[in-house]
């Protein structure tokens, strides 16, 4: 039964559970930043001014905020039973000039 089931390296990582592993490993790489990083960056103590300024961001703008989903200044992953939101660089750009008032442009994905 064992031998049916892995018949290729795809499928035998699916019945280990890390057929997704290159997925984590990219966006790692493309959005290597906690809320709580960002917040920091920002000036703040943890994640909440991330937030303040995603949602500042939103409101400027009239769209959804970046952290309600994926794109390319925000990602979110499920890591066992918890949420965890990765920003990229390119975020960290567009937040602080949020922060600061300074004319910035957003590119809607």
């Amino acid at each position: 039964m064992l031998n049916n089931a892995v018949g290729s390296s795809d499928e035998f990582a699916k019945l280990f559970g890390i057929a997704n592993i290159s997925k984590y490993t990219a966006a790692s790489a493309t959005h290597p930043f906690s809320a709580t990083e960002v917040g920091k960056i920002l000036g703040g103590k943890q994640w909440h001014m991330t937030n303040q300024m995603a949602d500042k961001l939103a409101q400027i703008t009239g769209k959804k905020s970046i952290r309600l989903y994926d794109n390319r200044y925000h990602i979110s992953e499920m890591l066992n039973t918890s949420v965890t939101h990765r920003y990229s660089q390119e975020a960290i750009d567009l937040l602080v000039k949020v922060k600061n008032g300074l004319p910035f442009e957003f590119a809607e994905d």
